[in-house]
């Protein structure tokens, strides 16, 4: 799920018109519904009555429109905090990443954060995970991306997203085709 998709869920509950939220998003009405389905598939569940105009939200739906909020508020809100950190470290970013960061999404990182602070400086360094967290802890980063952090006195963890963990079985396993 991309935060596209979920803009879209939030969108869709919001108008209750599948046809006035892809306008909004500025996809034909095809891609939005396409969008939404393959969300459902994902999900296993329908989020919308389709059979009623205008739509009407399942339980599911529901219940799914709630953490799409949280998970859009909180990605706001580390783009607020990472925009006011790097306003504060004199154009210079100091960012500490545990390597499978680097390996999957730091390309984009480095390119979100060149194209809204095109003076500034992203600064990573990639570590073990409890080396991140001494970073942040110690100074020597501003910013630490890791897994399974909490909160203490020295640092503040936030979430900024969710993963999808899965179960993995080899193909003549009970389980394969479940």
């Amino acid at each position: 799920m991309t935060l596209a998709n979920l803009r879209l869920i939030r969108d869709i509950a919001h108008f209750r018109n599948l046809s006035k939220a892809a306008k909004l998003h500025e996809i034909s009405q095809s891609a939005a519904s396409q969008a939404l389905q393959e969300v459902e598939r994902e999900l296993g569940t329908s989020l919308f009555d389709r059979s009623t105009r205008p739509l009407a939200i399942t339980p599911a739906g529901k219940l799914y429109l709630e953490y799409c909020r949280d998970v859009l508020r909180r990605h706001e809100e580390f783009e607020a905090s990472l925009e006011r950190l790097t306003k504060e470290t004199s154009g210079t970013a100091r960012l500490a990443a545990i390597y499978s960061v680097g390996l999957s999404e730091m390309a984009e990182i480095e390119e979100r954060f060149s194209a809204r602070f095109p003076q500034g400086q992203l600064q990573v360094q990639y570590l073990r995970p409890e080396r991140v967290w001494e970073a942040v802890a110690e100074d020597q980063a501003d910013l630490g991306l890791m897994s399974y952090a909490e909160s203490s006195r020295e640092v503040e963890a936030l979430p900024s997203r969710e993963e999808e963990m899965v179960v993995a079985v080899g193909p003549e396993h009970a389980l394969a085709h479940r």
